[in-house]
């Protein structure tokens, strides 16, 4: 955008800066919900955290708030996903993650984060009881 002789312009504020701290911890894949955004919603509900999201943040295997990737998939609304769906959708993920682990064997940084995921992946097939698509993290 071009404007007043200013060829880039570019905001900076708290969030930015905020971003870029998580950003600068973050070892995993996995999108982190932070104290101030989470504390933003509770105060919006009046001190509470609305029960109608507690699906979509899951609490990680390192104790961190994220977000619950799967949630579009096994939301029970009113455009529930069909089982057919479900099931293509989990395979591709499936197949993916083999054949990435399979092209990072010998990167050992790649992998710890592969397999961070996997972890979380079968967590949540166990959740929504969808095991058979859970990864063997052991081949």
């Amino acid at each position: 955008m071009e404007s007043s002789g200013y060829p880039h312009k570019f905001i900076f504020s708290q969030a930015l800066s905020n971003a870029a701290k998580i950003e600068n911890k973050a070892k995993y894949p996995r999108i982190i919900i932070d104290d101030t955004f989470y504390n933003y919603i509770i105060k919006l509900n009046n001190g509470t955290f609305p029960e109608v999201l507690t699906d979509y943040i899951n609490i990680d295997l390192e104790g961190i708030r994220c977000l619950n990737i799967y949630i579009s998939l096994f939301d029970t609304g009113s455009k529930k996903c069909s089982d057919v769906i479900k099931n293509k959708v989990l395979q591709r993920i499936v197949e993916a993650i083999n054949y990435q682990i399979n092209n990072h064997r010998t990167e050992p940084e790649i992998i710890e984060k592969y397999n961070y995921f996997i972890k979380y992946h079968n967590s949540q097939m166990k959740k929504y009881n969808f095991e058979k698509f859970k990864i063997d993290i052991t081949k």
